[in-house]
């Protein structure tokens, strides 16, 4: 099914507020415990070929965790990036970490913790962008935050670079609307397991 059309973002916004709600729902304790099921669907999945390099991100608010992805990675010797991002220019790179600590870091200017320094990646040495989202529809559509952050950083990514959007399960849609510069994911992760779309990157 096609994504509905959505000029003005009401759609979206309405969706924003209504997925709000619905992780606002859960406990602390749910969310760790999904945040955990879905890091280990991963890190099955790349079983002895972790990539070798990554970006992952830090989470904000009741964001699903991939800490434990991180450190997985991180123990295998893969390089582990987390965005920093500036507001002038609304570009966001991917800068390496030796450790995915928040005490590390701090806020940049769109008050997400970052790494204070750390070697620059290209994003086209990427391998897997493990990318956040507000909600997930069934087709890979994602909904941000609004910011389009993540869809200017996506299209800078090279072909072969896998997106997979990793979320709580009352994230994931039968639809969500889009717009003309939203970017898919390849496969989406949650508590109950990797869905890949099979047309993207496999």
């Amino acid at each position: 099914m096609d994504g509905l059309p959505d000029n003005n973002e009401h759609g979206k916004a309405a969706l924003r507020q209504d997925v709000s709600r619905r992780i606002q729902a859960m406990t602390a304790e749910e969310r760790a415990e999904e945040s955990a099921a879905g890091s280990g669907h991963l890190i099955d999945w790349f079983d002895s070929t972790p990539p070798g390099r990554s970006m992952l991100y830090m989470p904000i608010g009741n964001e699903i965790d991939p800490a434990l992805l991180a450190d997985t990675l991180l123990g295998a010797g893969s390089t582990v990036c987390v965005p920093r991002s500036t507001r002038d220019d609304c570009v966001m790179e991917p800068i390496k970490v030796e450790r995915f600590d928040r005490a590390q870091m701090r806020k940049d200017q769109m008050g997400v913790p970052a790494p204070v320094d750390g070697a620059r990646i290209d994003p086209g040495d990427l391998q897997l962008v493990l990318v956040p989202g507000m909600a997930f529809d069934r087709s890979g559509r994602r909904l941000g935050r609004g910011g389009g952050f993540y869809d200017r950083f996506l299209a800078r990514l090279a072909p072969g670079t896998l997106k997979i959007g990793f979320c709580f399960r009352c994230q994931v849609l039968e639809e969500i609307p889009t717009s003309d510069h939203d970017r898919l994911v390849d496969a989406i992760v949650t508590a109950d397991g990797l869905t890949a779309y099979p047309a993207r990157n496999w």
